[in-house]
């Protein structure tokens, strides 16, 4: 298990439906608290690092479904560097979701931005994770320019204008993206997977070319007690 982690990740039914749909250009899970968002987000990005989901078996079309076989640049967007060291990068204690995904060696260098925080991970097959914020982007909008990416994470929502400024990067390797988050903010988000037809009802993802997108709840994570939630 220590030796490579992610071949044990075992998704719960949404999540495992979101890994699967890995060839569709924007993907977005809208789901409550403790649903499962960061790990299952984090498991697509060591899946895409790595270049497989090792927790499916081998001749499944959807263990490499949709992730460049060769060398790929990611970013992940989440509100601050203390939301980026908490939740992907810690070394202390257990250490942050990445590194419990990553198999043991993988991760060749790390990088610090000037506070200290882990701002980029190298991986030994020439992957490369780089981090950015929401507060990173509202100090500095040029940070965010001129980059190529072949996928872009999106753990908590951020303005439409950085994600433009992200998505740019996305052209020239035809890039995809994720999103997994909460859509309690930033409403664009949710209006990019969903829209109103001429009777103002609620039409489904599936209407729009290359969007797909699930909406999850606390109860859909079945590795939380029914009695742990209602105590919550």
């Amino acid at each position: 298990i220590k030796e490579n982690p992610l071949r044990y990740y075992m998704p719960h039914g949404k999540q495992a439906e979101f890994h699967r749909a890995g060839d569709v250009k924007h993907r977005a899970v809208f789901a409550g608290n403790r649903f499962g968002k960061s790990q299952m987000g984090v498991a697509e990005d060591a899946a895409w690092l790595m270049g497989e989901r090792p927790w499916l078996p081998k001749g499944d079309p959807d263990r490499i479904k949709g992730i460049p076989q060769r060398p790929v640049k990611l970013i992940c967007v989440t509100t601050d560097w203390d939301m980026v060291d908490s939740i992907f990068t810690s070394q202390r204690g257990e250490g942050g979701k990445l590194w419990r995904a990553l198999p043991r060696g993988f991760v060749k260098a790390v990088r610090r931005n000037h506070s200290g925080a882990i701002c980029m991970v190298e991986c030994v097959n020439g992957s490369l994770m780089v981090f950015d914020t929401v507060k990173s982007f509202a100090t500095n909008p040029q940070g965010s320019e001129s980059m190529d990416w072949d996928g872009a994470h999106f753990d908590e929502p951020l303005t439409e204008d950085q994600y433009k400024a992200i998505s740019r990067g996305l052209i020239e390797r035809g890039g995809k993206d994720w999103f997994t988050l909460t859509p309690l903010r930033e409403p664009w988000i949710f209006d990019k997977f969903h829209a109103r037809d001429e009777q103002g009802e609620m039409m489904d993802s599936s209407e729009f070319m290359n969007h797909w997108s699930i909406r999850g709840r606390t109860y859909d994570n079945t590795y939380l007690t029914k009695a742990d939630i209602e105590d919550f």
